[in-house]
């Protein structure tokens, strides 16, 4: 009689079925999994935490897994620490995760391009631009070259303190050290603009991108539809959703949902369901 092989799983294939789990949201599973690798007696190595880390939805469950990870006697490296100040920065906890980046250098471990960029994200979300320029020449000091997501953030740090003048610099900054900007940096000066109410700004830079060949993505097209239908009139808003379907940008449910949040007085509603009907 012949029996199959059944191929045991090990630590690397474990690991990446947390990862996979985590990416989907199923975080349950991926504790459970890292439960069945103890009882296996498959070793929880600093990628099982890692990856458990950054999958968790709050802070408290973030650092839950980092307290398992030091009873595990397992060091902390680059990547914990990124996952970590992730975390303190999504809390909106910025001088955590700035104390947290500190202590990560003061254990003798270099900062990546990923870290600078997670602690950058803490400072623009709080408008901190004071914070995120001395940090870009931390980085720069340190030998580590910014890229377009660094840039983009510290624009994206004065486009929250409302200052657009130097948000606007930050791409002749970018140009100056041969980095090109892409659709998230001219979505987030779109944005500022649309923000401000400054429709003329907001159409000029979406001109610019649509000649540097870039494609409009989601979150730019709701923006500006947004933005249409606040400051000028739900006609406009529908013009601009036809143009840029016409041009085989294909909305998602949001963007339909926007619109449809723009429809009042509510009889305009159902002109509007039929429009989203002919138009999808």
């Amino acid at each position: 009689m012949e029996v199959d092989n059944i191929v045991q799983p090990d630590q690397r294939l474990c690991n990446l079925m947390i990862y996979s789990y985590g990416k989907r949201g199923l975080i349950e599973e991926a504790f459970h999994l890292s439960r069945k690798m103890k009882a296996s007696n498959i070793p929880l190595s600093i990628v099982t935490f890692n990856t458990l880390i950054s999958c968790q939805p709050s802070l408290e469950a973030s650092e839950n897994v980092f307290r398992q990870m030091q009873r595990n006697d397992i060091e902390p490296d680059v990547v914990t620490y990124a996952a970590r100040i992730g975390a303190f920065a999504k809390a909106r906890q910025v001088e955590e995760a700035e104390y947290f980046f500190r202590v990560m250098i003061a254990s003798g471990i270099r900062p990546n391009r990923t870290v600078y960029n997670v602690l950058m994200d803490a400072f623009a979300n709080c408008k901190m631009v004071t914070k995120a320029e001395a940090l870009l020449k931390e980085m720069k000091l340190n030998k580590c070259s910014p890229d377009v997501h660094t840039y983009s953030t510290l624009m994206n740090a004065y486009v929250n303190a409302s200052d657009m003048e130097k948000a606007e610099r930050v791409i002749q900054r970018m140009e100056g050290s041969d980095i090109e900007p892409n659709v998230v940096t001219y979505g987030t000066l779109i944005k500022g603009y649309a923000d401000q109410g400054d429709l003329e700004s907001m159409v000029k830079k979406y001109e610019e991108m649509t000649e540097k060949k870039m494609k409009i993505n989601h979150a730019v097209f709701t923006t500006m539809l947004q933005a249409f239908g606040k400051y000028e009139s739900l006609d406009r808003a529908k013009d601009w959703f036809q143009e840029v379907v016409r041009a085989g940008f294909k909305p998602d449910i949001r963007a339909q949902n926007t619109l449809l949040g723009l429809s009042e007085p509510l009889y305009r509603r159902e002109e509007i369901l039929e429009f989203l009907e002919n138009v999808s």
